[in-house]
């Protein structure tokens, strides 16, 4: 059976908006980390790590349910928005209250006014619940990252303003703000159905069964990224939280920059299929194929580089991050290929796994945390979290393979060439900073720019002569109007 124009994704479009999104927030986080102290990155931090929690509760509960649930009805986007509405409400009531109570656990006053001023958002995110499920259901993402581009590009300049003009830690708040009053204005101004109140306790019933397992496991991903964070703003101070931060940023890029669109849009064309076990097989393994190779080459490449990458761009004053950046470049990469599966089990119906395993994964990494931090301060916390994420993804992948009915021998078929690729990459490098840099003589920015390009050049090629064929026929597959399914999972 042949599952033809699914949808207008025009994936070609999602793919170029996708990558000037990406370009911008990179160039955008460089500018911002050169000019602000790790001090300021540490407060601006422990503010919007306190809105996270609040803002995963009310959020992701219903916008996902709103995904996954077949009807299309008014009354039940009415009653997802009415409940996250009433959710926002209640939570800022909270972080109102609340807010002095965390800024005297960290012994930061300033804390307060940024908490209550960044809480706001939260209201203002009701209004994005509707027209991002809608998108999001009818596979309009070249609208959304047309969109996130056009947000990226205006959040990151007004930061970067604002921080030129002396605002500091106020620069990463007020322009997180203003962006969510412009996300409101885009993704309604296109979507403009009107979201109306409709308190309906079936219907709130019926999206909370499903998406109470999304709010634990997101809750337990973001206990995960955060929780170093939170015990080294506490033990070692804001300024090491800075430094531990852009190392979390850099070696985790993966999981923000690849995983988090990718779960995007896999996820709802899982759930079209959830019904379909071969056809949501194929999508797993292209979606492991294809994101493998980008995801090998920026982990791995940034550990080859590091020091140089932190010294060229970021300054002088992070030094002291680049170690532990090379921890969570390796920690990085492997919850990148653990969580893949994560999209297809919440599709599929199997949450509750994935539930259970963030839970044990949160557990462990505090038990880790707190002794190794204060045995080794930045670098413990580092390998705390490469030493939970490898001993968990571990054992959850073999469950995992077990589940799906998928085989080592399937999975390594579409690993294998960039595993090579990536390797070979490894030695060329070992090799020409042993044998050829040390008699250029070229320092800083062009030192940087030449080992970035033989990294490059080396796996590029190599992936070009193993897949060189494969990827001109997926190009000319999403150059087409329409995305044809079929015809990209028999490539």
């Amino acid at each position: 059976m042949r599952y033809r124009n699914v949808s207008k994704i025009h994936p070609f479009i999602v793919a170029v908006f996708y990558t000037l999104d990406k370009i911008v927030i990179f160039l955008g986080l460089v500018l911002v980390v050169r000019i602000l102290e790790p001090k300021d990155l540490g407060i601006a931090e422990l503010a919007q790590v306190f809105i996270g929690v609040f803002v995963i509760g009310k959020f992701t509960v219903f916008h996902h349910a709103l995904v996954y649930n077949k009807e299309t009805s008014d009354e039940i986007y009415n009653a997802g928005f009415t409940a996250d509405f009433v959710l926002s409400l209640l939570f800022y009531i909270g972080i109102f209250i609340s807010a002095p109570f965390w800024a005297d656990f960290y012994k930061t006053a300033v804390l307060v006014n940024l908490i209550r001023v960044v809480g706001l958002s939260i209201i203002l995110e009701s209004l994005l619940v509707v027209p991002l499920a809608r998108l999001e259901k009818n596979l309009k993402f070249n609208v959304i990252y047309k969109f996130y581009f056009f947000i990226s590009l205006f959040r990151l300049s007004l930061m970067v303003m604002l921080a030129l003009k002396g605002f500091s830690y106020w620069s990463i708040i007020w322009s997180h703000f203003v962006s969510v009053l412009f996300s409101v204005f885009l993704f309604n101004l296109y979507e403009p159905g009107k979201a109306r109140f409709n308190i309906d306790i079936v219907l709130f019933k019926k999206l909370f069964a499903y998406g109470k397992y999304v709010f634990i496991i997101n809750l337990s991903v973001f206990i995960l990224k955060n929780i170093s964070g939170l015990f080294i703003g506490k033990m070692l101070g804001v300024a090491m939280l800075g430094f531990f931060l852009v190392a979390y940023k850099w070696g985790f890029w993966i999981m923000n920059n690849i995983f988090a669109p990718l779960d995007r849009i896999l996820f709802p064309l899982y759930a079209k299929y959830r019904e379909k076990n071969d056809i949501l097989k194929k999508i797993f393994l292209k979606s492991l194929r294809y994101s493998s190779v980008f995801a090998l080459f920026i982990s791995v490449g940034l550990f080859l580089i590091a020091g140089e990458f932190v010294h060229v761009l970021l300054g002088d004053k992070w030094r002291a991050a680049v170690t532990p950046l090379k921890v969570l470049c390796i920690a990085g990469l492997i919850e990148f290929f653990g969580s893949l599966s994560y999209t297809y089990l919440r599709a599929a119906g199997f949450i509750k796994i994935e539930s259970t395993r963030r839970i044990v994964y949160s557990i462990l990494l505090c038990a880790l945390s707190y002794p190794m931090i204060n045995a080794y301060g930045l670098l413990g916390a580092s390998w705390a979290l490469l030493i939970a994420t490898t001993i968990t993804q571990s054992l959850y992948t073999i469950y995992i393979i077990r589940k799906m009915r998928l085989t080592f021998r399937e999975i390594f078929k579409d690993l294998y060439i960039p595993l090579i690729s990536v390797t070979c990459m490894m030695m060329s490098m070992g090799l020409m900073k042993i044998f050829v840099l040390n008699r250029l003589c070229i320092k800083g920015f062009l030192e940087l720019a030449y080992l970035a390009l033989v990294e490059f050049s080396v796996y590029a090629a190599l992936i070009a002569l193993f897949m060189g064929k494969e990827a001109a026929l997926l190009l000319r597959a999403m150059s087409k109007q329409s995305a044809n399914i079929d015809e990209i999972l028999t490539i």
